[in-house]
């Protein structure tokens, strides 16, 4: 008996997802047809649905695996869509349903997707959430490290110190996660600020030490030329009857008026006010004395004989100085000692080429002169005068 074989036929079929397939004579009826489009959406959402029993966001496989089913979620979608898009060769007529199938399939998919990975989406904006506030919270700490370096100007340098030892103390390891290098940063620039704003007290106060010590020093000064210029005058002032000696009566008269004529100020002399008075007053008297004798010697006769040491006088060891009056004052002719004889000015003058000194060591060295009366000899050498000395009167 023969058998037949009836051979079954196959039919094409387009495959969307492991399971799901779908005819490829039926490509173009199905896309036309919302209605017939739906139970393939239903078997995709079922593939992609999640369980939250078994599926949970607590775990990263979970985070994992729900976007996984998203992202098949999409891939399916792809799927569905190229199929429907290659079937338009087809069937031009039916394009325009196709593309509404297409547009359907596309939105309920997108929703489809979006659902599936909202909770995922949640947690991930969360996430973000809290990592913007996390960074915000260290970059504030990182500023507050830089706020310590404003400083208002008032600051001391035991203030500064301390603030320096603040900032030695932050631990940039802790914190900070990976901004450190930021937080270090921010450490070394404050740490430098304040070192400097420190050097730049140190500087002013040794700056204001330095004036305070040179202001000091220049009333120190002050004082001393002060006192210099006080001394100064006093002994001007004192000096003024030995510079007078051998002077005419009216030329120590003039200088006497003058004296008497000057106010001595106490803005001048300080506190040595008093000194400068009785100095005024005893050169005064001086000059005065002086002016007396000047004029007794002026209208004594001529010639006269002085005893140079009146206590030796009419002993062997007398010197004495012969003097003539002339219309010039009284001067010099000799001088006359026990073992010299007679001695001329012109004769010391030459030797000794008018210097006071050593005129003094000549009537020393030469003539046995003590110094003291060989300086008052000196003087009236230099000055062609008669000093205030005992004299006596010769016969004519």
């Amino acid at each position: 008996m023969e058998t037949s074989v009836i051979e079954k036929k196959v039919i094409p079929v387009i495959e969307i997802e492991k399971g799901i397939t779908i005819r490829e004579d039926k490509v173009i009826e199905t896309f036309s047809d919302s209605k017939l489009l739906k139970p393939y959406l239903t078997k995709i959402a079922k593939a992609v649905k999640v369980d939250p029993k078994s599926i949970t966001l607590e775990t990263t496989k979970g985070r994992k695996e729900i976007a996984s089913r998203a992202y098949k979620a999409s891939l399916m979608k792809t799927n569905m869509m190229n199929i429907g898009k290659d079937s338009i060769t087809e069937m031009k007529a039916r394009i325009k349903a196709v593309n509404l199938g297409v547009s359907y399939v596309e939105t309920a998919l997108n929703t489809l997707r979006d659902e599936t990975r909202a909770p995922l989406t949640l947690w991930e904006i969360e996430q973000d959430r809290i990592e913007r506030e996390r960074i915000a919270g260290i970059k504030e700490e990182i500023q507050g490290i830089y706020v310590i370096s404003t400083l208002d100007g008032e600051e001391t340098i035991d203030q500064l110190s301390g603030l320096i030892e603040a900032v030695d103390n932050i631990d940039c390891s802790e914190g900070f996660d990976e901004f450190a290098a930021d937080a270090m940063k921010a450490v070394i620039e404050v740490k430098e600020a304040l070192s400097q704003a420190m050097q730049e007290i140190i500087a002013e106060n040794q700056r204001q030490e330095a004036e305070k010590q040179k202001a000091a020093n220049d009333k120190l000064l002050e004082e001393e030329r002060k006192s210099v210029a006080v001394e100064t005058r006093l002994n001007k002032l004192r000096s003024i009857p030995l510079d007078y000696l051998g002077k005419s009566a009216e030329e120590i008269g003039k200088k006497l008026a003058s004296i008497e004529g000057y106010k001595v100020k106490e803005e001048d002399f300080g506190i040595r006010y008093s000194e400068a008075l009785s100095d005024q007053k005893t050169v005064i008297d001086r000059l005065t004395m002086m002016r007396d004798q000047a004029l007794a010697v002026e209208s004594m006769p001529a010639p006269v004989v002085i005893a140079v040491d009146p206590a030796k006088e009419g002993s062997d060891e007398t010197v004495q100085a012969e003097f003539t009056k002339t219309d010039d004052g009284v001067q010099l002719t000799s001088i006359e000692h026990p073992e010299t004889g007679p001695i001329t000015k012109s004769d010391i003058m030459q030797e000794d080429n008018g210097d006071e000194k050593r005129i003094v060591h000549y009537m020393y060295a030469e003539l046995g002169m003590y110094t003291e009366q060989s300086e008052k000899l000196a003087r009236l050498l230099m000055s062609n005068r008669v000093p205030c000395m005992k004299y006596q009167e010769t016969e004519q």
